[in-house]
Parts: C-alpha cells; structure tokens; sequence
C-alpha cells in the first residue's frame, strides 16, 4: 500500500511530501530516491541494515527502499547509549550500518571494511560494512526489528511485516482528519515506531506534507529536557497540522500556552498523563487526542479521534485490534500483532491469538480503554492497597517544582519517594508541591516522605529507560538504606 501508493503518485503534480533543513521531495522526488537506492541494495545482496540517521530525507528514502528491497531495516534512536547500539547490532545480525559521515566516529570501533559511500536525497552517506558473527533465524515476512527501551539495560527486539505497519497506518490515516496540504511536525526521532508510522507513512498515504526539522529546533534537548517556549514556536512557524507528543511535551506546551491557531490534531502516547494535565489542555481548547499502543502491535492499538474524543480514556480501538481486560485486570490485545521477539522462541501470544500487554486498564460500556498502569509495576501496601506508581508519580511531576519521581511502599505502612527537582527549586519548594498533590490523593496513594535524588535519573545511570521512565528496582537499590531510614524515622516519632 504505502510502496503503491507513492508510485501512483509519482507522475501526478504534489507538492514536497517531505521537507528537511537540508531540503525537500516531492512524490516523484522521492520515488526516484527510493529506486536508486534500492538498485544499490540490490547490487549488495545484504538483507540487514541497521541506521543511524537524523529526521529527513535520507532517513525517509532508505526506510522505505529498504521495503522495497525486502531488506530488514534496524533503526537505532539516538538517545540509545553506546552500550545499548552494540547489543542492538550485534544480536539482530546487521550487516551493514547506514549512517552520515559526522556521525561514523561513533561507529569505528564496530566497523569491519571500507565504508562505501553513498548521496541520498542529495546529502551524503555511508554504509559501514559490520560483518555479524551470526545471523540470527529471522520469519521470511520481516521488514523491521524496532528495540523497545524496555524496563532493563538491553533492548528487546520486536519483529514487524510490512503488513503489520501498513494496517496501523491505514487505520491512522482513517481516523484522523487530515488531508492533503496540511502538515505534519515530527518531533520526535523517526528511528522510534510510532514517529516512523505517525509520521512518514500516514502523511505519504494521506498527502500531507511531514516537516523534519533538526533536533535543535524542535524544543527537545537530549532525551529528557524539553523547551515549550521553542516547540510552541516550531508548531507555529510550520503551521503544523498535526505533530505527536509525550505527556512531558504537551505540558511543556500547556505551560508556554501554545498560541492559536492550533494544530487540528496532536497525538498524545508514550506514557501515563495525569487527568489534571489534560484536563488543563483542555480548558486551552488544545486538540489532543490521546492513544496507546505498543511496539509488539505495530505502535499503535487505542486511539481517541474527532467527534469520540474520551478525556482520561486512550480511545477505542482501531479496526484491526481487538481488546479486552481479564479478571487480573491486564489488557489482552488481538489482532495485527508482531511475528515475536528477536531470538526468543517462545509464543507472543496465546493458543486463542490474544497478546498479553502486562497493562492494566478497564473498558467503559462504550468501549473507550482507560490505562491503570503496568502489572508488574503494582504494589500492595501493608494496609492491602493496590497502588500503580505511573499514578502517583505522575501527579507529582505535573508539578513545575518536580521533574522526575519515583514511587515506594510495598508492604510498607505509607510511600516514600524520590525526587529530582527542576534546576533552582529549593527543598521548601518541594515540600509545597508534595503537600498539594497529597491534597488531591485518597489517603493511601498520598506520599508521606520524600528524598532528593543524588542525579537525575538517566539511561546513563540506568536508572531511567530510552523514554524517560523510571527503572524502579535501580532507584531502589541506589537509595535504599535512605529508604529504610525514613521509615526508621517515622517509627521513632
């Protein structure tokens, strides 16, 4: 569909389908990068490729001659850290890494040959022979291995068909209401799925133009520090249509109050959203529709949409996918789902074809899903209360004083956690900001002592994921007998 789609387009007059600082393609433009590129691939004969490529052109030619070619393609995010790259190329077998000459030196430790070079959609490129020790069995249908940032140090491989990404963008492209001229903002890198599907594929179904400007000017500094005063602009000043956002970037811009006219569409996932944030969005009018999805089901499974558009909910499903919440309250999920995990022989799913998500929610009687955390993130307090940390921490990085949290209590007679505060708040500022979320909690879910983090936590401590979530069991550990003092503490008084 999206490889027939193009090629049917590309002798019709369109305006540029992409645009990049470094410049744009139309349709045909695009096809006959695509062809060339897929030529060379040919000429190689590798079936592999990972990528290390920025948002554009580039990165938008080889990901879909890669589809052409039948080639498993591998992109690498960014925000991955040395360590995670080489798990990631080692253990899917790549053959050859694509990447830009300014980017290679990270890569020389891993090379294997003479890089040949490339010009892709006019910049240029290497392809940085690796010569795996093995290749890993892979299905026949694979086109992609996406690495999910997953709750430990080593990314999970999850192998994708082209089908299981043309169905998700189908769908999307389905319940949005964009059409052609408007604008799509990426944000986010396109090495990650839902980026990759939300903004390349369902733009070149839908004709709507995908603007990837540079990661220095969309507002996102690293992996975790956003500036809302700058994305606020960039939407602005593309006149973007749509764009997905994180919970940390919508209220990044809820807090800059992101100026009309408003994008029609922006696409909130990738984490639990406090309900006050949208409801806060809301009030602003801002068009947010939030989904949920996982990679395992080709990004994207829930979504809200224009004209069923749930607040605190993440949407019915789409189509293809069917949902229902057991008696332990976990979300099974049916249909379009992923050909399994790399080098796991296990079945993904069960003998009836449900796929266990390790999410808990509930479905209303209108069938909207609403998010209750993950399973194996629950604890019980010593009083027998079930509590899902996403909740609480949420609630206290709403906080402009807060910018990370992490939650404890675990058979414990109340919770305790730690904080890293925005840079210039004061310990009393803290306090305040506890107190007040407390104030909007239910007794046993209300954080009664609370510790400074030593660092933010970051994929470089391992005490956070590629995303920016909390890895619990590291906190833990750090600050454990300081834990177990607060609790000394508290007896004593």
């Amino acid at each position: 569909m999206l490889l027939e789609t193009l090629e049917s387009r590309a002798n019709e007059t369109w305006p540029a389908i992409i645009e990049w600082d470094g410049g744009a393609l139309d349709y045909a433009g695009l096809w006959r990068e695509l062809n060339i590129l897929h030529g060379k691939l040919e000429t190689l004969g590798t079936h592999r490729i990972a990528s290390a490529l920025p948002n554009g052109g580039p990165f938008a030619a080889a990901d879909l001659a890669m589809l052409a070619a039948r080639c498993v393609h591998i992109p690498l995010p960014p925000f991955f850290s040395p360590r995670q790259i080489g798990h990631c190329l080692a253990s899917s077998g790549a053959e050859y890494l694509l990447t830009q000459p300014r980017l290679a030196s990270r890569f020389a430790s891993l090379r294997q040959g003479e890089p040949i070079p490339l010009t892709i959609a006019g910049e240029a490129c290497l392809l940085l022979p690796l010569k795996p020790d093995t290749l890993p069995c892979l299905p026949a249908e694979t086109a992609k291995i996406t690495y999910t940032s997953g709750s430990t140090g080593a990314p999970k491989g999850v192998l994708l068909s082209r089908e299981n990404m043309e169905r998700t963008a189908i769908a999307l492209h389905g319940v949005t209401n964009l059409s052609p001229g408007d604008r799509h903002l990426c944000l986010t890198p396109m090495a990650v799925l839902l980026e990759n599907i939300g903004g390349l594929y369902v733009p070149l179904l839908a004709g709507v133009t995908s603007v990837m400007p540079a990661a220095g000017r969309t507002g996102l500094i690293g992996a975790g520090a956003i500036d809302g005063r700058a994305m606020a602009g960039i939407l602005q000043q593309q006149h973007a249509a749509s764009a997905i956002l994180s919970p940390a970037m919508l209220a990044a811009l809820v807090d800059h109050r992101l100026q009309s006219p408003y994008p029609r569409f922006l696409a909130l996932g990738g984490a639990h959203t406090p309900l006050a944030l949208l409801e806060r969005a809301e009030q602003l009018e801002l068009p947010v529709y939030q989904g949920y999805g996982l990679s395992e089901c080709a990004s994207v499974v829930a979504v809200n949409r224009p004209g069923d558009n749930r607040i605190g909910s993440v949407g019915r499903p789409l189509d293809h996918s069917r949902i229902r919440v057991n008696h332990d309250g976990e979300i099974l999920i049916k249909g379009n789902l992923f050909l399994g995990y790399l080098n796991d022989p296990s079945p993904a799913v069960d003998r009836d074809g449900w796929y266990r998500s390790g999410d808990l929610g509930r479905i209303d009687d209108s069938g909207h899903l609403f998010l209750r955390g993950r399973r194996r993130n629950r604890f019980i307090t010593a009083f027998g209360r079930n509590i899902n940390p996403e909740w609480v921490e949420g609630e206290l990085t709403l906080r402009k004083e807060i910018a990370q949290a992490a939650l404890f209590g675990e058979a414990r007679p109340f919770n305790t956690a730690i904080l890293t505060p925005v840079p210039g708040a004061r310990p009393q500022q803290l306090a305040m900001a506890v107190r007040a979320v407390n104030g909007n909690l239910p007794d046993y879910a209300r954080v009664k002592r609370w510790l400074i983090a030593d660092e933010p936590f970051s994929l470089a401590n391992g005490e956070a994921t590629a995303d920016g979530q909390p890895r619990r069991a590291i906190i833990e550990t750090r600050y454990q007998d300081r834990i177990e003092s607060l609790y000394r503490e508290e007896i004593a008084s």
